[in-house]
């Protein structure tokens, strides 16, 4: 069991996170990292954030995927690095 007031601040703040917007989140930092070159965070940093997502949705599988160099594997609202608008995952779904 995670302690939120034990972990890192960077944790905490995805604490109340549900599924879409940790896939998202996800998503960004693979696609800033393997497509862009330009990570925002640290390895380490992502690690735990990964971990973390796994231990709240254990069966996603998004979250099992390795990541890609390949920009057609993002949608494009993760290429635009923006938040989705509801059409945005209705055109890119992702079950």
């Amino acid at each position: 069991m995670i302690d939120y007031a034990t972990a890192p601040s960077y944790i905490q703040a995805f604490w109340e996170v549900g599924l879409y917007q940790a896939r998202d989140v996800i998503l960004m930092h693979r696609y800033l990292y393997y497509v862009a070159g330009k990570p925002e965070i640290s390895d380490q940093h992502y690690d735990h954030l990964e971990w973390f997502f796994r231990y709240k949705f254990p069966n996603d599988r998004i979250l099992d995927a390795v990541g890609s160099s390949l920009p057609r594997d993002y949608a494009p609202y993760i290429q635009e690095l923006r938040r989705p608008h509801w059409i945005d995952r209705a055109e890119y779904h992702v079950p």
